[in-house]
């Protein structure tokens, strides 16, 4: 693993035009490895890998392998699965999927109102829960609350596109239960998604608000997970 302070020392010789190596970005993408049997011996296809959770885990397994055999002599940390897993959420872009045929309807200056597709790995023994957050803190009156679900069963693996995971359902920002998808008034907005381990099932009715799913979280919490995508009138 190559220190920040290595990584100082790289660029400043490069600046200097005395560079001992060259820096290099790769850009690979998961997806990749649908296209090679080798990779993909299940044959797994692209609308699979977008609406199957399972499926998408298993296409990002095999595209860390594929990482190790090939690019692992370009980069400067260990590459291919790694020895302990950590806790996440992960989402598929759903503007591939319409590239590749998938059906997205827009509203006017709106993202589709359709939640994404998410991954879950990684859940710590003893969870017995998971509760999900989506909101927006770029948002003008203050941070905007968009998709608010508890006591999803600790063994959920990924929610579909556009589907609302097992639980109870909060009341978000629109004033109603279930996800709401982004539409900023202007500029660049991010959106988090945030996912946590519970230690309990969460004693909170439905249509409950976000300070008090905190508050009863507080204490129970075994690991956290955030996923963050960004969006802007017009474009991505």
């Amino acid at each position: 693993m190559v220190t920040n302070e290595q990584k100082e020392q790289l660029w400043e010789a490069y600046r200097r035009r005395r560079p001992t190596r060259v820096p290099v970005t790769y850009g690979a993408n998961p997806r990749m490895v649908l296209f090679d049997p080798k990779w993909n011996p299940r044959g797994i296809t692209f609308q699979e890998c977008y609406e199957d959770a399972a499926a998408a885990v298993e296409v990002q397994l095999q595209f860390m392998e594929f990482k190790a055999e090939f690019l692992h002599q370009y980069c400067d940390h260990p590459l291919g699965r790694p020895a302990e897993w950590a806790f996440y959420v992960d989402n598929q872009n759903t503007y591939d999927s319409a590239y590749f045929g998938a059906e997205l309807v827009f509203r006017d200056g709106q993202v589709a109102d359709v939640s994404p597709p998410l991954s879950i790995g990684g859940v710590p023994e003893g969870a017995a829960t998971l509760a999900l957050v989506m909101d927006d803190p770029d948002a003008p009156g203050g941070t905007f609350d968009h998709w608010l679900v508890w006591n999803i069963p600790a063994t959920t693996s990924g929610v579909p596109e556009g589907a609302e995971p097992q639980g109870l359902q909060g009341r978000t920002d629109f004033g109603r239960l279930g996800y709401g998808g982004p539409c900023p008034p202007s500029g660049t907005h991010r959106y988090f998604f945030k996912l946590y381990a519970l230690d309990r099932e969460l004693d909170l009715p439905k249509g409950s608000r976000k300070p008090e799913l905190e508050a009863a979280m507080a204490g129970h919490v075994l690991a956290r997970a955030q996923l963050q995508g960004n969006y802007r009138r017009g474009g991505r």
